[in-house]
């Protein structure tokens, strides 16, 4: 007989387990696949939908952009579309699906050039990237050689100091420091049974307080060097980068390379990024610049909403991690942008392979519980809430979008398909007067509930809900487990909040002349910006002189609602997108000129010329809002996981649950990454797949399963 897996939730990690358990014909006979999602649509945190009431746009829960390094995501992508057979959607492969995005910028606050005040000034980089395509060759990820990434950053050291215009006597001790980094090991398990026959650790000791020696030499004499009167632009930027490079090559060597564990971040985990940069000689202000502000707003690494506060907290090692790979293990371009919405990119192609594979998928599904057996071994029991009841006998979620002739795009709808649903119409009005979907948690729809139990319905189980859920749905986990207890108590989410614009022209016309571009480091509470325009033409906005041009997405940190209503506060979710729906009229009218200096010329006291939103209805004023989008990422399973210091300690791991049948998959697991990411989501369900699998195989004939590359 099959074992019988049930998985419970649809966003990455869930989803990349779902695909490595029926990765072959083996596996297929071996597993019984069930997936249980709430709602009616796929996704998680990176589920999208298309709005029929709105030209079928696109809507987003916030920014979606996969990194150059992103190789597990990517490999998924690619394997995914390898297998997807359908000839009517216009994308056939995962590199026809992606886009590089080559351009990122850093917003920075200076000196008005006539000394009166502040004003924002973009800082626009390229950065280098390797040749290829993500998901290709190696990585830092599967032990890349430090020392390639130690030259690396040394090399981009030396370029910055030389664009900083510094003297021989900052430049000639950061050549010897080099000098003594080239003559560290090239891996440490070549070194091993060296120490006693040659004396290796002691040269290798030397070698590291050498390097050290000289790079403090380096920072003392940049510091003693007298500045300018007027730095160029280029020249200071140019310094900053000098500064916070030598500062993490120093902690780099005195944490981790000195202990012999050069990628083991874990060891620097417990220390605050900025607080690890000013150890090492960065100075306070070096620590709150645009590029290390820039990585605490990619991780929405605050709880209070304010990335550059005192309660900004991320790990040095998720961030030493992830500015490493960043500058130095990107293929192809930094950042890739899907073409259409995520969902519609990722999360269709999967739906339809894991179809085609046998994998059941089970819509309207909230799980409202997982029960323990007597002897606290196993899950014995998922208590699940049944939200709808179908008019047929399977849902069926998919639409099809014409995105050019001849050419239609699997998606998923913003709503359910309300015909499918019995009462369907009744139900959306229900829904709508109150300012709820059935994938809130303060929904409380339903028509009945159910019980799985072990071995009737299941036999192992893959949970891949995001972290908040955990408290309310494995209470009798965390009563049995302590690392359950501690792992909710310790690693840390947050609530985000999600702009999106629609204009009737190019962005150029309102004074952004540098390109397509993913903006960071700006004004809170929308402190990240991008450039979607590429999703014009994937959209069904027409194209007279009021159609969409331009398609802008905003997203930022939202501070926590404490306490949080209890779930018979149904309003509540309403009254945040009224909130979010303010944050954002404030923030255009107060800051959207800062980064778009035209949007509205002729009222310098105004920060927006509303005629600039696409509205089909053609409203005045601010009223043109109403046709935007916008929403607040409130519900425990969308809160943003953050890797505050000392919390990875706490994560548990995918094959680690402690309960025999219970496997975990996400961005809150142990992953090499430790960071909230899809990256680390799909290496979670792939880490809970090799754990079925080692424990389950397939069959004796199977091939041994690699661990995640």
């Amino acid at each position: 007989m099959k074992t019988r897996i049930a998985i419970l939730g649809s966003g990455c990690g869930a989803m990349a387990a779902a695909f490595e358990l029926t990765a072959t014909p083996e596996r297929r006979a071996r597993y019984d696949i069930t997936v249980y999602q709430q709602g009616w649509r796929l996704g998680g945190k990176g589920a999208s939908g298309r709005d029929a009431n709105h030209w079928q746009r696109i809507e987003e829960h916030g920014l979606h952009v996969f990194m150059g390094f992103y190789d597990h995501a990517f490999r998924l992508m690619r394997d995914c579309y390898r297998e997807w057979k359908d000839p009517h959607a216009p994308f056939q492969s995962f590199q026809d699906a992606v886009m590089p995005q080559h351009l990122i910028t850093f917003q920075e606050q200076e000196q008005k050039p006539d000394h009166k005040g502040q004003e924002w000034r973009p800082w626009n980089i390229k950065p280098l990237v390797r040749a290829g395509l993500p998901g290709e060759g190696a990585s830092l990820a599967e032990d890349r050689s430090y020392k390639d990434m130690m030259r690396a950053l040394r090399d981009w050291i030396f370029a910055h100091a030389k664009e900083a215009e510094h003297r021989e006597d900052v430049l000639r001790p950061l050549h010897e420091a080099g000098e003594s980094i080239e003559k560290l090991p090239e891996s440490f398990e070549d070194a091993r049974g060296l120490d006693a026959a040659k004396g290796f650790d002691l040269l290798f000791q030397a070698e590291i307080l050498k390097g050290l020696y000289f790079l403090e030499q380096a920072q003392q004499a940049e510091r003693a060097a007298p500045p300018p009167l007027e730095k160029p632009e280029p020249v200071r930027r140019a310094q900053l980068l000098f500064r916070l490079g030598v500062a993490a090559l120093k902690g780099w060597l005195t944490d981790l390379v000195r202990k012999r564990k050069p990628l083991d971040f874990l060891l620097i985990d417990k220390l605050d990024f900025r607080a690890w940069l000013r150890k090492y000689g960065a100075t306070p202000a070096d620590a709150q610049s645009a590029p290390i502000t820039a990585l605490y707003c990619l991780g929405f690494a605050t709880l209070d909403g304010n990335p550059r506060s005192q309660n900004a907290q991320a790990s040095a090692g998720v961030c030493f991690h992830v500015l490493l790979s960043l500058l130095f293990d990107c293929k192809g371009a930094p950042l890739w942008k899907f073409r259409a919405g995520m969902g519609d990119i990722l999360f269709a192609p999967l739906y339809e392979v894991l179809r085609a594979r046998g994998v059941k998928f089970e819509f309207f599904q909230r799980v409202q519980s997982l029960g323990l057996t007597p002897d606290r071994s196993r899950v014995g029991s998922i208590q699940l809430l049944q939200q709808v009841k179908l008019t047929g006998p399977e849902y069926q979620p998919l639409i099809r979008i014409e995105v050019e002739p001849g050419k239609q795009l699997p998606c998923w709808p913003s709503e359910p398909d309300w015909k499918q649903l019995v009462d369907g119409e009744a139900l959306r009005k229900k829904l709508a007067d109150q300012g709820l979907t059935l994938e809130s948690a303060w929904c409380a729809q339903q028509v009945g509930e159910r019980t799985l139990r072990l071995n009737e319905d299941f036999d192992l189980v893959v949970f891949g809900i995001s972290l908040g859920s955990i408290p309310s749905l494995c209470g009798e986990l965390l009563k049995a487990d302590k690392r359950w207890a501690d792992m909710a108590r310790e690693v840390k989410t947050v609530q985000t909040q999600a702009l999106q614009l629609w204009l009737t022209c190019p962005i150029a016309v309102l004074g952004w002349s540098a390109g397509p571009t993913i903006s960071t480091a700006y004004v809170e509470p929308f402190d990240t910006w991008g450039d979607m325009s590429h999703l014009v033409k994937v959209e069904q906005g027409g194209t007279g002189p009021g159609a969409p041009k331009s398609i802008h997405y905003f997203c930022g940190a939202l501070p926590d609602t404490v306490p949080l209503p209890p779930p018979s506060d149904i309003g509540f979710p309403a009254r945040m997108a009224r909130q979010v729906k303010r944050n954002a009229i404030q923030w255009i009218m107060t800051h959207l000129k800062g980064l778009w200096p035209l949007v509205n010329p002729s009222d310098a006291s105004s920060g927006m010329d509303w005629r600039h939103l696409a509205d089909p209805s053609d409203r005045t004023g601010e009223s043109r809002m109403d046709a935007q989008y916008w929403r607040a990422n409130i519900d425990p399973s969308e809160r943003y996981v953050l890797s505050v210091p000392g919390s990875a300690q706490y994560r548990l791991p995918a094959g680690g649950s402690g309960f025999t049948n219970l496997f975990l998959a996400g961005d809150w697991v142990q992953t090499r990454l430790n960071a909230g990411c899809a990256e680390a989501a799909v290496e979670g369900g792939l880490n809970a797949a090799r754990a079925v699998l080692k424990r389950h195989p397939p069959m004796p004939s199977t091939p041994p399963v690699p661990a995640p590359r």
